[in-house]
């Protein structure tokens, strides 16, 4: 999916993945992955250029998991690129947090920083249900 290139790309990022988890039966998913979309989403306006794509990937597992995978793709960094961390910034510091927010969610991430292309990549494992959901399921 195409994102908008600016400040509307956090929110059309975190709405197309609600959408699609819903869809498909993975709302215990769905807060994880819109956060960690809208990071990577932001990060990619700030640090790169057009175009902004947005992709999910989802599998369901068995016993009611599931597997989602998000990536954001853009059209590359014009500055030389700084190394790929996520580290916690100091507590004050009103940037820095993308790369650490997104790796604290997911069982791997990873961010590859090119000229002409820059994929920020990251999964997501967890309940395929809420747990009001789950809970209802059981008739608790």
């Amino acid at each position: 999916m195409d994102l908008p290139f600016g400040p509307l790309a956090a929110d059309a990022a975190r709405g197309a993945v609600a959408v699609a988890l819903k869809a498909n039966k993975l709302s215990g998913l769905v807060d994880d992955a819109q956060l960690a979309s809208s990071e990577a989403a932001t990060n990619a306006v700030q640090h790169g250029s057009p175009p902004l794509i947005l992709a999910v990937e989802w599998a369901a597992e068995p016993r009611g998991t599931a597997t989602v995978e998000i990536t954001v793709t853009d059209g590359g960094c014009r500055r030389a690129p700084r190394p790929a961390r996520a580290a916690l910034p100091e507590a004050d510091a009103e940037h820095g947090r993308g790369l650490w927010i997104m790796q604290a969610l997911s069982a791997a991430w990873s961010l590859d920083i090119g000229a002409a292309t820059t994929r920020a990549w990251c999964r997501l494992s967890g309940s395929a249900r809420t747990p009001d959901a789950e809970a209802a399921r059981r008739g608790d």
